[in-house]
């Protein structure tokens, strides 16, 4: 979408002011806002499709650019109108505002008589997850989840979280929508591998569970179609190699499942980025999903125009843009459930220039 050639570009925008596709329209208001052109950024915001302007993405943007053309008052008007979503926009207008960042939060209990059908099933599942069969669970519970209604789902979800077999509690939360159950969709897993590694580590626990919830939802053997591994989701190349600077052994790639090795070598690597990048996440994040050459790519082309949001959003990768911002509202998601004081950014963050 960008260029520097400027006969060129002046082609591809007469081609794009007859577009209606947001997907099209996005891409060019991301380079509007890699290049800090406001201006071009708010023409273009202006001539997205009406549903895609009223989405907490593009009203945000909406009020970031009032702010950069000197309308503060109209610009925070629109952020507080933003406040109180389990959305990375609403969080960063509460940032900016400098409120707190409020979320719908919901409950469910449980359901043993809705679930007295499948009596048998759950017990074969929960043996086969302590027989760390956990592959062999993950068919036998996605079998039963499209069997089932959906009070019985919610029921499943609850009933998974209480017999500690927590990614099929999120893949059950997931089936059902239950987007505002915090506690089913995020839970506390592996706790004391997190604590021991993060304090090893000076990273907080909250973001070590952040980012292995974002990458594996929890599932130990999870292994992606790349070959990455595991609760980190780790690429045995990467894994021994960061074993090797940690001098610990590595016993090859099934050691990968197990939860004590994965958090350990997972943690280890990213302490390795946050070192690499002054302990900025943004970019921590960003070359955990991207790789370390990417981020420093974009980095050269903004150049120190923008400030957080702004980078976060012009990131050309959907998939690491959405990474990033997710691991950022689960690390606050985490902080809210174990009482330790998270915010969407760091001290640093915000006052880094990207």
């Amino acid at each position: 979408m960008s260029t520097q050639d400027p006969q060129l570009a002046s082609w591809r925008d007469s081609k794009l002011k007859s577009s209606d596709n947001e997907s099209v329209l996005a891409r060019r208001i991301q380079s509007s806002i890699r290049e800090a052109n406001w201006s071009d950024a708010r023409s273009w915001i202006n001539r997205l499709p009406t549903e895609a302007k009223q989405s907490t993405r593009w009203t945000f943007w909406h009020a970031y650019v009032l702010a950069k053309a000197g309308k503060t008052k109209d610009a925070n008007k629109i952020y507080q109108s933003l406040l109180g979503q389990r959305d990375f926009y609403s969080a960063a207008a509460a940032t900016i505002l400098k409120q707190p960042i409020t979320y719908p939060k919901k409950t469910a209990a449980p359901n043993d008589a809705l679930l007295k059908p499948y009596h048998k099933t759950l017990v074969r599942i929960r043996e086969l997850v302590a027989r760390d069969k956990v592959v062999a669970a993950n068919s036998e519970w996605a079998f039963l989840l499209r069997r089932v209604d959906e009070p019985t789902k919610k029921a499943l979800a609850v009933y998974a979280e209480q017999h500690k077999m927590h990614h099929l509690a999120v893949q059950a939360t997931i089936s059902v929508k239950m987007w505002d159950h915090i506690s089913l969709r995020f839970p506390i897993a592996h706790k004391w591998w997190y604590q021991f590694f993060g304090e090893k580590r000076g990273i907080p626990m909250t973001t070590l569970m952040a980012l292995s919830r974002q990458e594996s939802a929890f599932n130990t053997h999870a292994q992606s179609y790349v070959g990455a591994r595991g609760l980190m989701q780790l690429m045995p190349a990467t894994a021994k190699e960061t074993a090797q600077k940690l001098g610990r052994s590595y016993s090859g790639v099934n050691s990968l499942y197990d939860p004590g090795t994965n958090i350990r070598l997972g943690s280890g690597y990213l302490k390795m980025a946050l070192d690499r990048f002054d302990n900025n996440r943004i970019y921590a994040f960003a070359g955990y999903n991207a790789g370390p050459g990417r981020v420093n790519q974009w980095r050269k082309v903004t150049d120190g125009k923008l400030d957080a949001f702004a980078f976060i959003e012009q990131i050309p990768f959907n998939e690491t843009r959405n990474y990033v911002q997710n691991i950022l509202m689960f690390d606050i998601f985490y902080g809210d459930q174990l009482g330790q004081k998270t915010s969407l950014l760091h001290p640093n963050e915000l006052k880094a220039r990207y």
